[in-house]
């Protein structure tokens, strides 16, 4: 009996619970690596992460075979000249147990999440590396982190050279798979998933009440700035017309600012159980990124539940939808109007839209995207 192929998956955070995007997509693709290979996680890992829902933390890593995690604070990390990014994510601790492991019984694959974690893979031989880069890390810096011109260049020049070491590079968007593409031996595009299975599909015409609704991580300066665009330019004008209106800010680690934002017609839920419940509830889904890398996992994720969506071109980077699923807005009153119309439209166009807006997000289920990647780990045609 063949037996199966050992890989590796090095992470800067712990993926679990899969509470966010690229908890999700570690974990997610972790999954699909087990289904054909034994799958071992290192990850640099801070105490605070191993606080609270121990149950969902314990179900996440139920995936590896073994969990070796790193607390950066514990351990020497990379030498000062290289980027402030990659020192904090490579503690020597942990590329040290990975090699130990390699050498005892040797990795077939190892993956990497981000560029700026390859330190901890820098020095091994002998096994295929697949670096899994969720965004392009020093053109994202460029666009949410004001200065630091030093920083985001010693970033990119580090990607780069990782981008030429590695055996493979996955992007989640053709644009970064292009960005990549001239400086790697192999450049696959790996879209982010949805889990299709698990978000029920409820038309607009079935839908009642008037919530929009924005999910994301509520301390992410991006997400951040899109909710209070959200309740403080666009929710008064929506109700000026829609009066029973209110918002749902739906995510973990709501911010201070964030948190200020919660009263009449506005809810501010933290960390949910589940987010399917608030899909089905709400009306309409607002989308009002203004900075953003990689895509977005909650676009397929609320189209997968049927929800019309009001997104700037930012919210759906990276994505190829199909035409009419998503209204795109580039200001405060362009907005509020196309939210107005979603909220008062339940018409069978508005379905159809959502029935293709379903259908698109059904070609993204991660079964389909872990295959995919599975393929590019390891090695096959």
């Amino acid at each position: 009996m063949r037996k199966a192929p050992r890989v590796a998956v090095v992470a800067p955070y712990l993926p679990a619970p899969a509470s966010s995007g690229g908890r999700i997509r570690v974990q997610r693709l972790s999954l699909a690596l087990a289904r054909r290979a034994s799958v071992d996680l290192y990850a640099r890992c801070f105490p605070v992460e191993l606080r609270g829902d121990p149950e969902g933390r314990r179900s996440a890593l139920e995936v590896f075979r073994t969990v070796t995690l790193v607390d950066p604070g514990r351990t020497p990390s990379l030498p000062p000249w290289l980027p402030r990014r990659v020192r904090e994510a490579c503690p020597s601790a942990l590329g040290d147990a990975l090699a130990r492991a390699h050498g005892q019984a040797p990795y077939d694959a190892v993956v990497v999440a981000h560029a700026y974690a390859y330190g901890v893979v820098a020095g091994l031989r002998g096994a295929r590396v697949v670096l899994d880069e969720h965004n392009i890390e020093s053109a994202y810096a460029r666009d949410v982190v004001p200065g630091g011109a030093l920083e985001r260049w010693r970033l990119q020049r580090w990607e780069r050279r990782c981008w030429a070491r590695a055996s493979a590079v996955t992007a989640v968007t053709e644009d970064d798979r292009a960005v990549v593409a001239p400086f790697a031996r192999e450049a696959h595009w790996i879209p982010n998933g949805t889990d299709v299975a698990g978000v029920p599909f409820r038309p607009p015409s079935e839908r009642s009440g008037a919530t929009v609704l924005f999910v994301g991580a509520l301390s992410h300066p991006p997400n951040v700035r899109a909710a209070m665009t959200l309740v403080t330019e666009v929710l008064p004008r929506v109700r000026e017309r829609v009066p029973e209106a209110r918002v749902v800010l739906c995510g973990r680690d709501p911010s201070r600012e964030v948190l200020a934002l919660a009263g009449e017609g506005v809810t501010v839920t933290g960390t949910v159980p589940e987010v399917g419940p608030y899909l089905s509830a709400a009306a309409v889904f607002a989308n009002l990124l203004e900075h953003g890398g990689g895509s977005s996992l909650k676009v397929p994720e609320a189209l997968a539940a049927g929800l019309p969506m009001v997104s700037t071109a930012v919210g759906v980077r990276g994505l190829r939808l199909p035409e009419g699923a998503v209204t795109l807005v580039g200001s405060a009153p362009e907005a509020a109007d196309a939210l107005v119309r979603a909220l008062r439209d339940r018409s069978l166009d508005a379905d159809a839209r959502a029935r293709a807006g379903r259908d698109w997000a059904e070609g993204l289920a991660w079964e389909r995207v872990g295959e995919t990647f599975t393929r590019v780990v390891l090695g096959d045609p």
